[in-house]
């Protein structure tokens, strides 16, 4: 059984036993964004893969034990990759036998497609610690091939680039610019917290900052960034493989000497421990609603209500903990990518 559908399934039953959100379990994989990738799309068209599955007598033929793994590789040969190479002689028998009909059954319950979403543009944040600036990267983008017109500052972060919709496949993470930490590929949404917190800080603030969840460490760098020389971020999570791919984002931004990555549970920290934190950046797990591209279609039902009711009760103690528990801080930034009152007003 190929090693990557046995993680994409554990990670599937710990989603379904709303235990984590998808991003979660996904990252504690040891290939987070292909799982990411498996994972969404499936759980984006699981009733029709039932049906599929259902219609065409493949659980009772393909005798797998895990029917995580049976519904991943069904995806795939239906709609993803293809046909499985890898995932158990007889369950890729089963389905070979089985192509056409599961495609037919398929197509026949999967949900009308999308409208075609408008292009959207590339953000490029230009890392200071690097010593990247607006200047700079326009300048090497130029110079590497991207028209000037296709880039323009952002009218309300200073440290990001926008590249129009046209040339931003041009800018990916195999770009020069990426690989060197001259430039973050990050959404502007997830740019906001950090800035929030931080981009006005008055010339004499001094003080440490806490990330309260931090992996995977966009928002870490880039709180680090604007901190600069006058504390350092101390960055949690609980997870340790999360906390690895965040130490691989900070050394590559170049942020080593600026975080420390602590694996440990923000709720359970000792303030004496951290006495000059002075901002806490708190960005919890979510339900992700707010990005149908990633993460699942929360649906009005009872197991969705009860994983959205526990998702809000961690979301409450993180961002009571940073309000109360550290007596030097001043500033408290809270974000989520979700769509619910129950994950933002509410809380």
């Amino acid at each position: 059984m190929a090693s990557s559908y046995r993680e994409a399934a554990a990670a599937l039953k710990r989603i379904d036993q709303n235990r984590c959100s998808l991003k979660t379990a996904a990252y504690a994989s040891n290939n987070p964004k292909k799982t990411l990738a498996l994972l969404s799309e499936t759980l984006k068209t699981r009733p029709a893969l039932e049906a599929a599955i259902a219609a065409t007598g493949l659980r009772a033929a393909a005798a797998c034990r895990d029917d995580r793994i049976l519904l991943l590789a069904t995806y795939d040969a239906v709609a993803g990759r293809g046909l499985p190479r890898r995932a158990g002689g007889k369950l890729i028998s089963a389905i070979k036998a089985r192509l056409a009909d599961l495609k037919a059954a398929y197509a026949a319950a999967a949900p009308p497609p999308e409208p075609e979403r408008e292009p959207i543009p590339r953000y490029l944040r230009c890392n200071p610690l690097r010593g990247a600036t607006r200047a700079s990267v326009r300048a090497a983008l130029v110079a590497g091939g991207v028209a000037d017109e296709d880039i323009s500052d952002d009218g309300l972060l200073s440290e990001l680039l926008v590249v129009a919709p046209g040339a931003a496949s041009t800018v990916h993470g195999g770009h020069a610019l990426v690989e060197s930490g001259a430039v973050i590929l990050q959404d502007k949404a997830s740019c906001f917290p950090a800035a929030a917190l931080l981009a006005d800080l008055p010339p004499d603030w001094r003080g440490d900052v806490l990330d309260a969840c931090a992996a995977p460490g966009n928002k870490t760098t880039h709180a680090a960034a604007l901190l600069g020389t006058r504390g350092k971020v101390h960055a949690f999570d609980r997870d340790a493989r999360r906390l690895a791919i965040l130490e691989k984002r900070v050394a590559a931004a170049g942020a080593a000497d600026a975080v420390a990555a602590i694996l440990g549970d923000f709720l359970a920290v000792d303030a004496a421990s951290f006495p000059a934190a002075r901002a806490v950046l708190v960005d919890p797990s979510c339900s992700g609603s707010g990005m149908p591209a990633l993460e699942r279609r929360v649906a009005d039902d009872a197991a969705d209500a009860a994983r959205l009711e526990k998702l809000a009760a961690f979301q409450l103690a993180a961002v009571t903990a940073a309000l109360t528990k550290f007596p030097n801080v001043d500033r408290v930034a809270y974000s989520t990518c979700s769509v619910h009152a129950a994950e933002n007003e509410a809380v």
